[in-house]
């Protein structure tokens, strides 16, 4: 595998399908650590929806009028875990496919050591870009998937090139710019399996299974692909570097060393 994605010179130009086909590749070879990765450490966004959405019924067939304050507190606590739990999951992804990208294996706890390391960076770069990302989407959506486009990259930079939050931020819209249609491609791509997934789920077992089994499958599902969007990230980021700089993937794994 790291041969065949080391050499920038000759084939490391940044294109979506090669972004999309190396990810698979590397999740695939790391699917289960990775995935379980995924599943252990956004285990509290699934138990916040279990037990603290006030709009989550148990009953299919009830009728829940939301409640307006109970929901935006529900959102705001939600949008902090969510914010450790996947600033969490991308660190240890991104660093355990830098670490397949070059060929080597990663154990959980390696991965899971490096993510700590930039965890309060990452989580509070994870919360300011959700804000943004936020805001955008509420005056008319386009703004929120631009913001989120050009500052996909925050992560890898953070723990990668052990960035500030600021220069995060500064370093994905640096190796975006040119590229953001081709990254607003492979996020769409990513996020229709996601409904598609989703939507299936839902019909099919919308009426064998009970609301917490379904919101359950639906979290290992979205897990599975959860980890396939942080490794896509990690890729991205690799290839835009080859691409711009002319670095590989050595270049990267000694900022590790």
């Amino acid at each position: 595998m790291s041969q065949e994605v080391s050499s920038p010179a000759t084939d490391g130009q940044f294109r979506v399908s090669k972004v999309l086909s190396t990810s698979l590749s590397v999740l695939g070879h790391n699917a289960v650590p990775f995935i379980l990765i995924t599943i252990i450490v956004q285990l509290p966004t699934l138990l916040a929806q279990l037990f603290l959405d006030p709009n989550f019924a148990t009953d299919p067939g009830t009728v829940v009028v939301p409640e307006l304050g109970s929901t935006f507190a529900y959102l705001g606590l939600l949008m902090v875990i969510s914010a450790v739990t996947n600033g969490l999951t991308s660190a240890a992804l991104i660093y355990g496919s830098f670490q397949d990208l070059r060929g080597q294996k990663v154990g959980l706890g390696e991965c899971f050591a490096r993510a700590i390391a930039v965890l309060p960076a990452v989580v509070i770069a994870s919360l300011v870009l959700g804000i943004l990302v936020g805001i955008g989407t509420v005056l008319l959506i386009v703004p929120g998937v631009i913001f989120y486009v050009v500052f996909w990259l925050y992560a890898p930079a953070i723990v990668a090139e052990k960035k500030g939050i600021s220069e995060a931020f500064a370093r994905s819209r640096e190796l975006t710019k040119g590229k953001r249609w081709q990254i607003f491609a492979i996020l769409l791509i990513i996020f229709i399996g996601l409904f598609i997934v989703d939507y299936v789920i839902g019909a099919v077992l919308g009426s064998a299974l009970g609301a917490v089994a379904i919101a359950t499958t639906v979290y290992v599902v979205n897990s599975a692909i959860g980890a396939y969007m942080a490794v896509a990230v990690a890729v991205t980021y690799y290839y835009l570097r080859a691409d711009k700089e002319g670095v590989d993937i050595e270049d990267i794994a000694k900022l590790f060393d």
